[in-house]
């Protein structure tokens, strides 16, 4: 069984967003996904907490609002 690696985009974006809704309609997909991207981020977004997650970034709440991009 092959590993699929992705990658969670733009904090700020829809990304992280798209991760978790694509393995809560696919939770078989768990197993073989390793997710780049913020842990504390995704889980805001309601990322199982069995998800393999390689760190990053690990941004506070605030740096990382929905629709409104910084520097």
């Amino acid at each position: 069984m092959s590993t699929i690696a992705v990658t969670m985009g733009d904090p700020s974006g829809i990304g992280p967003e798209i991760v978790v809704a694509a393995l809560a309609a696919n939770p078989e997909l768990l197993p073989r996904v390793v997710i780049f991207g913020d842990r504390g981020l995704l889980a805001r977004e309601g990322l199982p907490a069995a998800a393999e997650v390689v760190e990053i970034t690990r941004l506070a709440s605030d740096e990382a609002i929905p629709g409104h991009p910084s520097p």
